[in-house]
């Protein structure tokens, strides 16, 4: 035990199921480092810590489900950028189980990327839960709570806001998806959906790969209508299954819904169709 002198450093420990820290005392504040027992303060058990005692405070606490690695604390391997796996992760058991040659992730925020990895590579995962599922897929970028949460092997999407691609389906490919809720449910790929919950609120079918829908609440009911290009508020809002529409401006063909197949409608202007 040190003397907790102003400059001097003081190693303590209380008993085994307390605690044990190390203090660097100055005149004016103590700070401490430590290792927390089975007893004691109950967020520290079992828990390294730093604490500002003076101010009354514990800045940092890590425990059994802190997930932290530079690209040297993951199983990911020397594969990865400048020999190392390249693999950023910070957060509540974000990243999840790393392989060998799951290399140059990104994964920060709760949970994130937090699925079994099986040579997922240069995936970007930001926001609570984003891309929580991803098993082998790559090349995709998810920010946002929930962004491309059930996403497992699809590979090259963009997926930002609140819930975008929250619910949609394992294997999508190549989309676009911006805006909370936006394509929130289905499996197409290839499709551009921009706006609050565009392309949100059916369960859109690989049959309609490829849809543009831009705008709030465009093109929301979309099930498996082909070739559809929607720009503007509330743009081509009903269709469900018609083919071959482009509409644009606010609420244009906000109310066609043509039966599967057929539609090719096309109307340009405020509320036009």
């Amino acid at each position: 035990n040190g003397s907790g002198n102003p400059g001097r450093l003081k190693i303590q420990q209380t008993s085994a199921s307390d605690y044990s820290l190390v203090s660097y005392v100055t005149p004016s504040r103590q700070w401490n480092v430590g290792v927390g027992g089975a007893s004691g303060v109950s967020k520290l058990q079992n828990n390294f810590f730093f604490e500002d005692v003076t101010g009354s405070a514990i800045p940092l606490i890590l425990d059994a489900n802190s997930r932290i690695s530079l690209s040297n604390n993951d199983s990911g391997g020397t594969g990865g950028t400048d020999s190392t796996s390249g693999n950023t992760i910070f957060g509540y058991l974000a990243g999840g189980t790393i392989d060998l040659n799951t290399i140059d992730n990104t994964f920060i925020g709760h949970k994130s990327g937090s699925g079994a990895k099986s040579d997922a590579q240069a995936n970007t995962a930001i926001g609570s839960n984003s891309l929580s599922s991803l098993t082998s897929g790559d090349s995709n970028v998810a920010v946002g709570y929930q962004s491309a949460k059930n996403l497992t092997t699809g590979h090259s999407n963009v997926s930002i806001g609140n819930n975008a691609m929250g619910n949609s389906h394992l294997g999508c490919d190549k989309n676009v998806i911006i805006g909370s809720s936006a394509f929130f449910n289905g499996e197409v790929d290839e499709a551009v959906f921009i706006g609050f919950n565009a392309g949100g609120d059916a369960t859109t079918t690989t049959d309609a790969n490829g849809s543009v829908g831009i705008g709030k609440s465009s093109m929301n009911n979309l099930t498996s209508g082909a070739g559809n290009t929607a720009v503007g508020f509330e743009s081509l809002k009903t269709e469900n299954d018609g083919s071959r529409n482009t509409a644009i401006g606010h609420k244009a063909l906000t109310t066609l819904n043509t039966s599967a197949g057929n539609g090719e409608t096309t109307a340009v202007g405020f509320e036009a169709g």
